[in-house]
């Protein structure tokens, strides 16, 4: 088990984002929020269907030799579980012979990160690439699949520099900055609940759940992942303000096992909310509260959440369970958001 007492925790030094970040955004959490509609009332997000001999024989399937610049449909898996779309890849050059460079597209038309980017294509399911979630493989070992479309030399050259320019992570040209997705800053962002599910979409193809060196975070630690709330709390999570989400304190147990996260209201009273480490509400607390320093206490905790006296937020000294039981917390950050 990693010791989770010695790992780095997200900054908190938040740049103000770019109005046309903020809209990037605001389409991306539209367009997911019409995904997850059509999830729960049993729809499909699939793009485009599969040839129809999609259950024979692996055998059958890669007859052609995979080169650099071909798109491909990947052979659909047994036991996708939810998230069910087709696996499209781009093979692009992989620097040695015989290795190329499979880069899959995201399942949206709005890039989410800075790591996915437009390609320009009109096809829907070839709409964004997603570098972060690159994978290199031998020719030999690529998965069976499909060659559904080729590049053209110029593109392969093209797309190949534009990959080389996100993964450096330098100042990118403005056709480039233009294509790409808002930055991922704050750790409960609903962007980060997507990278898992991509991940599990188009990982097992390649590396068995191997997570790619490519991601969305320099930082390693805790990410919270997304619950359910109104979209419009997340329009401006790339700020990083905490009227959009984020949190102004956040403290943990010395085990790391429980968060608890304050949203600071403009009343005499904040949010609380207790969560395990992947983001969702905890309720081993129900029933008792936090308490700080000098003794102050909030209002009993019912399914993972409170509510607390502004003053006593920066002073949190203990979780207690309904036994009565103390728990000390340990504060990790404050946010500070620039103005």
């Amino acid at each position: 088990m990693p010791d989770h007492r010695n790992m780095k925790w997200p900054a908190h030094n938040l740049k103000k984002a770019r109005a046309a970040d903020r809209r990037k955004l605001a389409e991306w959490l539209a367009e997911r929020e019409l995904d997850g509609l059509l999830n729960d009332a049993g729809g499909t997000t699939t793009g485009s269907e599969p040839p129809a001999d999609a259950g024979a024989s692996n055998d059958l399937y890669v007859r052609d030799t995979v080169r650099a610049g071909d798109i491909r449909l990947l052979m659909p898996r047994s036991g996708l579980g939810a998230i069910d779309s087709p696996v499209y890849v781009a093979a692009l050059p992989g620097g040695v012979a015989e290795e190329v460079v499979a880069v899959p597209f995201g399942r949206y038309a709005v890039p989410a990160l800075p790591t996915e980017w437009k390609t320009g294509m009109k096809q829907a399911a070839l709409r964004v690439l997603c570098f972060w979630n690159a994978h290199r493989v031998a020719v030999d070992q690529f998965p069976p699949s499909w060659r559904v479309k080729r590049l053209t030399a110029r593109q392969v050259t093209a797309w190949t520099e534009v990959r080389c320019q996100v993964e450096q992570g330098s100042e990118l040209p403005g056709g480039v900055q233009n294509r790409i997705g808002p930055p991922l800053l704050h750790p409960a962002d609903p962007r980060h609940a997507y990278v898992a599910e991509e991940q599990e979409r188009v990982n097992p193809y390649f590396t068995a759940g191997k997570v790619n060196a490519l991601t969305t975070s320099e930082e390693e630690g805790l990410y919270l992942t997304e619950w359910r709330s109104d979209p419009v709390d997340w329009l401006m999570a790339a700020e990083g303000r905490e009227k959009y989400g984020v949190a102004a304190f956040i403290y943990a147990t010395e085990d790391e096992a429980v968060v608890v996260a304050v949203y600071e209201e403009e009343t005499d009273r904040v949010r609380v909310r207790i969560m395990n480490r992947d983001g969702f509400l905890c309720h081993r607390f129900d029933g008792g509260h936090v308490e700080s320093i000098a003794g102050g206490r909030s209002a009993p905790i019912r399914s993972g959440l409170t509510t607390a006296p502004t003053r006593m937020v920066s002073s949190l000294e203990y979780i207690v369970d309904r036994s009565g039981q103390r728990v000390r917390l340990q504060r990790r950050y404050r946010e500070t958001p620039n103005s």
